[in-house]
């Protein structure tokens, strides 16, 4: 967790670290290897190549050594979004949508991983409901940061978090 917080505390500390990494995800996609199993998908290698021919070298090299030394924040900052997003009542989907879909981006492995940790921690009679949900997660959404691939990971992560919740 991003530390012993109440629920909105939390809640609150998880959009203002959400709000950052959205406002800083095209450098962390530039920073990072975009990983997806045994391959870089063509269209992300090539999106991180553009950008990171913009960024600044040194707050490149600092963004990469911080998550070098950090290696679970981005993976972190993941789960405590998908359970703010599926357990805790909130009103802010769309503005954590934005960095959660560049976060599964950046690292789909690590996506798999999450969402496989998150079904088990639920009692034994929720998980398939669970599973199923997510399973929806993202169908028809792209590989990139393009508007039109936000905007339907957005409705899948609403329809995803209403079917959940609504037989929860």
């Amino acid at each position: 967790m991003l530390g012993k917080f109440s629920a909105p505390g939390r809640c609150w500390s998880a959009c203002c670290l959400a709000t950052l990494a959205c406002s800083h995800m095209s450098m962390l996609h530039a920073a990072l290897p975009v990983n997806h199993g045994d391959h870089v998908k063509p269209d992300a290698a090539a999106t991180s190549q553009t950008l990171m021919s913009a960024l600044p070298l040194p707050y490149l090299q600092e963004m990469q050594e911080h998550l070098r030394q950090q290696p679970g924040l981005l993976p972190e900052i993941l789960k405590s979004l998908f359970e703010i997003i599926l357990f805790e009542e909130n009103s802010n989907q769309w503005s954590l949508s934005r960095p959660m879909l560049s976060l599964i981006l950046i690292n789909e492995p690590v996506y798999l991983q999450l969402r496989q940790q998150i079904v088990l921690a639920q009692p034994a009679d929720k998980q398939a409901h669970l599973a199923a949900c997510l399973d929806k997660l993202m169908t028809d959404v792209g590989t990139n940061l393009e508007p039109k691939t936000r905007d339907k990971f957005t409705q899948n992560l609403t329809i995803v978090r209403h079917e959940y919740r609504s037989k929860s």
